[in-house]
């Protein structure tokens, strides 16, 4: 079939001829013929209801259009007659007719403001994409056996893309309607020889997951990396972009799940592992996680998250000597800035030593005043009852039966109630300071509420059977500067007896 037929007996009743139509157009298309391209546009110009007859020839015409218009939207400024034939459809009636014709109609206005635009070339971007997704897994599923219906059923009919990237899934699309060695010779063509099908597909789906990851869509980027690894298309990128998703879900079995899966074909970035430790920290493997953190350290002594996270990890386990040198270490690789100050900070205010507490934020401060709001220690809650069996409750939450001790808990006005055995009820309205001890012991006797307000405490830990006091065994950290503060060595907050110490 040729393009002076078509023009001249417009499209037929005969649907098995449509598949060659499009076809011809396509080959028309990818191989610059577009004198027949447009001669073929112009025996699609029909009444409404002859393209009602034609519906399905219709609706795959206009996507193909729509395509087209997204790689080259030279054709609108060529062909300037395209509105035209979303209008008829449009008029022709018929929900799917319709909607057709507005993605139709919205194809030729994009390409008219690219053509106006002096600069064609636009950043990838998302503007629009389905809701959230209900049932990830019945989504792999249902497309996990089929790349094709990936593209052409979800990617290109559901979300709303810009920029190159756009351009590219059109094209994708396009070369899924050809023979696969026919596809296989435009791509080659339209890439210099450089790249295969499959190569384009790979990027593609690289690309998109790496704007989903700029768009903090972290549901779909597992669901996208996991049909790429499904599908067979290998990349480092696969791995890691579903990993950092995961840690921002909180998926952290996930996290290392991913991590130790890349670590056994590539070589790892540093963030990664510290995601992959981190992880190991959330799901009670600390001496799996110490035992990286002390490698990331010996690797590079100045890796401060190690040191960081090491605080942290020990400061959870009540190891309050290592978790204090910990920070101290990382204090000695950034002396001035004010996370890190906060930091040493938090493991001073842990041991009970104030003085030094207030060293660290006073020089945060200094270094970065607006750091002062978004820092804080917490409040340490005691709440007593004089009499057996009471029961608190802090903010209308059951806190547990007295006594009972509350950590973290945000400064401000708070309401603690007792409960007695006996029916008896207190409430009280109480103001807490952060970094303060508030201890409040209700006397039911007396009707009376016993507090204190503080910021003294006092820890013994235990050394060779021995009880002994915390600030005795961190005297050379109880300094009135810091630039005195001691440097501790690896060992002593990560080394073999810590790790053999942990629970």
């Amino acid at each position: 079939m040729n393009a002076e037929r078509i023009k001249e007996n417009k499209i037929p009743l005969d649907k098995n001829t449509w598949h060659e139509i499009l076809s011809e157009m396509r080959s028309a298309f990818f191989n610059n013929r577009f004198d027949d391209y447009f001669s073929f546009l112009s025996g699609c110009y029909m009444s409404e209801k002859e393209i009602s007859e034609r519906n399905d020839f219709y609706l795959s015409l206009a996507a193909m259009i729509s395509r087209h218009l997204r790689m080259t939207p030279q054709i609108i400024g060529a062909y300037p007659y395209l509105n035209y034939l979303s209008e008829d459809m449009a008029a022709a009636g018929g929900e799917d007719l319709v909607k057709a014709a507005s993605v139709l109609s919205s194809a030729c206005e994009r390409a008219s403001k690219r053509l106006e635009e002096k600069d064609a070339k636009k950043p990838a971007a998302l503007f629009a994409k389905p809701g959230a997704i209900e049932d990830a897994g019945a989504f792999i599923e249902k497309y996990r056996a089929s790349v094709e219906s990936l593209f052409i059923e979800e990617l290109d009919k559901k979300w709303f893309l810009e920029g190159d990237i756009d351009s590219t899934l059109a094209l994708i699309c396009e070369l899924f309607h050809l023979e696969r060695a026919e596809a296989e010779a435009v791509t080659s063509l339209w890439f210099n020889n450089k790249a295969d099908f499959n190569q384009i597909v790979n990027w593609f789906l690289d690309d998109f997951c790496f704007l989903l990851r700029s768009a903090e869509e972290n549901e779909w980027i597992k669901i996208f990396c996991r049909l790429a690894l499904a599908y067979g298309y290998e990349s480092a990128n696969f791995y890691s972009y579903q990993a950092e998703a995961g840690f921002k879900l909180r998926d952290y079995p996930a996290v290392i799940e991913l991590v130790s899966a890349l670590e056994k074909k590539y070589k790892i970035t540093p963030f990664l592992e510290h995601l992959k430790c981190f992880s190991l920290w959330q799901v009670s493997k600390t001496r799996e996680c110490m035992s990286i953190i002390r490698r990331r350290l010996e690797n590079d002594p100045r890796d401060i998250l190690a040191a960081l996270l090491a605080g942290d990890v020990l400061l959870s386990l009540s190891m309050f000597e290592p978790a204090l040198k910990s920070y101290a270490y990382a204090y000695h690789i950034e002396p001035t800035a004010a996370d890190i100050l906060y930091s040493l900070a938090r493991g001073f205010h842990a041991c009970y030593f104030a003085a030094q507490t207030d060293l660290c934020a006073k020089k945060a401060m200094a270094a970065d005043p607006a750091s002062a709001g978004y820092f804080k220690f917490g409040v340490e809650l005691y709440i007593k009852c004089d009499e057996p069996g009471a029961k608190a409750l802090l903010d209308g939450k059951n806190a547990g039966d007295c006594p009972v001790c509350i950590r973290g808990v945000k400064e401000g006005t708070h309401v603690i109630e007792w409960l007695t055995a006996d029916g008896k009820k207190k409430r009280l309205e109480t103001e807490l300071k952060d970094g303060f001890i508030h201890k409040f012991k209700y006397i039911p006797d007396m009707k009376k509420v016993e507090r204190e307000e503080s910021r003294d405490g006092d820890i013994t830990v235990y050394r060779n059977s021995a009880a002994v006091r915390l600030e005795e065994l961190l005297a050379d950290y109880l300094v009135e500067d810091l630039d005195k503060l001691p440097k501790p060595a690896i060992d002593e907050f990560a080394g073999a007896a810590v790790l053999g110490a942990m629970r």
